[in-house]
């Protein structure tokens, strides 16, 4: 699932450079919890948001944010590139 800009801010046009990219612009957030597996720990679930913002610039910025849905922690990754 992708949510839109908010109604009332003014989006720039986007480079030619990130256009083909555009498609990824928003907000995505999973649905359904996540789940990992890993040889050398216990499983868990995990669930994840992340969004892909352009700012008029040729490149798009990255931010995820994740958590586990029983113990309430979170984690946040913030990238720009």
């Amino acid at each position: 699932m992708c949510t839109k800009v908010p109604e009332g801010v003014k989006e720039l046009p986007v480079p030619n450079t990130v256009a083909p990219l555009s498609w990824l612009i928003g907000t995505w957030r999973c649905e359904n919890s996540g789940r990992g597996v890993y040889p050398t720990i216990q499983s868990f679930n995990y669930g994840e948001e992340i969004t892909f913002a352009n700012v008029g610039q040729p490149m798009l910025n990255y931010s995820a944010f994740s958590w586990h849905p029983e113990l309430k922690v979170s984690n946040t990754i913030k990238y720009m590139s």
